[in-house]
């Protein structure tokens, strides 16, 4: 835990209400969770905003920082739970006093909540989830998500950005086309990146499968991707996208797939 201050939150659909600031030490967030029994959700933030756990209906607590968890805070929750102590007082501040208060990057897994494992969100710190994108004289971190696309549950592949330490969508890979894909085959842009090719091939993304569409001024190139490399990017993506191809084809009855 590398904040000061911390903030209590009630969170109900899309908005949210701050009930306290309180020092981020683990009887004060304990002392919070035990305050507020009635709420159907609420969370531990920093004063910025990014998550530190939720607890749903008073039951359900996700947590990112597991060690955090069960070396800090369920020594204080479970005698509470057995009745054998009493929670501890909220020790409270003022929303100036915490806002005062430096606020760095959090040192857990704050994006846990937007889709990102912990396993994921490791690999893009050391490095290792993020892949270079050269473009006009930069060089640029970026991330890929995968998914299906929602009407034929097609692969969709999306470029994001980790120039500025976060997450920002960038560009979209791979374009939804008309008709039904074979598993991991899907059309990109060609004029997203001068050397796309060679570019997918370095990074052991895709083989071109020499199959190119036209539609209106813009080329589109068939790509057959590497299965395992994409799993090994965005192993969650990666499983939805494969559940859903395979209840599409199941659904439609579809013929052989072309080779993996």
């Amino acid at each position: 835990m590398n904040q000061k201050y911390l903030c209590g939150v009630a969170v109900n659909g899309q908005e949210e209400e701050i009930l306290a600031y309180f020092e981020a030490t683990p009887e004060n967030v304990a002392a919070f969770l035990c305050a507020y029994p009635s709420y159907r959700k609420i969370a531990v933030c920093t004063t910025d905003g990014k998550p530190f756990l939720t607890v749903d209906l008073g039951l359900r607590v996700t947590i990112p920082d597991q060690k955090y968890l069960h070396e800090k805070l369920l020594p204080i929750l479970h005698p509470i739970q057995q009745g054998e102590a009493g929670p501890p007082k909220l020790k409270t501040v003022s929303k100036e006093i915490a806002e005062a208060a430096p606020c760095p990057k959090p040192d857990w897994n704050y994006l846990y909540w937007d889709g990102y494992s912990n396993k994921k969100y490791q690999a893009i710190l050391n490095g290792k989830g993020l892949l270079n994108w050269e473009q006009d004289g930069k060089i640029h971190k970026v991330e890929l998500q995968v998914r299906p696309y929602m009407d034929r549950n097609n692969l969709a592949i999306e470029i994001v950005c980790w120039d500025s330490g976060v997450p920002e969508p960038w560009k979209s890979l791979t374009v939804n086309l008309d008709g039904q894909r074979d598993k991991n085959y899907a059309f990109v842009d060609c004029d997203l990146k001068d050397d796309l090719l060679l570019w997918l091939d370095k990074n052991g993304l895709a083989k071109h499968t020499g199959s190119m569409v036209q539609n209106g001024s813009a080329v589109y190139a068939e790509y057959r991707f590497i299965g395992k490399r994409l799993k090994e990017l965005d192993p969650d993506g990666y499983r939805v996208y494969e559940e859903r191809y395979i209840e599409a084809r199941k659904a439609q009855a579809l013929p052989e797939e072309r080779s993996q």
